[in-house]
């Protein structure tokens, strides 16, 4: 498979357009990728997601998407909000999901209290 580039444009000299690819040096093929083993035992490792306020280990199932909005605050973004927009604009997808008020709070007190006035809005 030919590479793609990382980037196309053009450079414009006076009346003269001359169009211009940047592509990558070396092919995913020739890439060296190394995995995290431990030393002891020469064994792969494996990393785990934990939920950073309560500390509890979340199955990879239940993990998703958010944007953070404010300290312990996400927006929910699901899979088909994102599939819907058109190319290139996740941004404006999480704008309006912001606009929905979908907010919801990673921790307990302030950051609730702040989620629903959020909604309110």
């Amino acid at each position: 498979m030919a590479p793609r580039p990382h980037w196309k444009g053009y450079l414009k000299l006076s009346l003269v357009s001359c169009p211009i690819g940047l592509y990558p040096a070396i092919a995913a093929t020739e890439r060296i990728s190394f995995r995290q083993v431990n030393q002891e035992t020469g064994h792969r490792l494996r990393q785990q997601l934990v939920d950073s306020v309560t500390g509890e280990v979340v199955e990879s199932h239940k993990k998703g998407r958010g944007y953070e909005v404010g300290e312990n605050q996400f927006l929910i973004v699901q899979d088909e909000e994102l599939e819907a927009a058109p190319a290139g604009s996740a941004h404006e997808a999480l704008q309006r999901s912001a606009v929905t008020g979908r907010c919801r709070p990673a921790g307990r007190g302030g950051a609730a209290e702040a989620c629903r006035s959020a909604e309110a809005r």
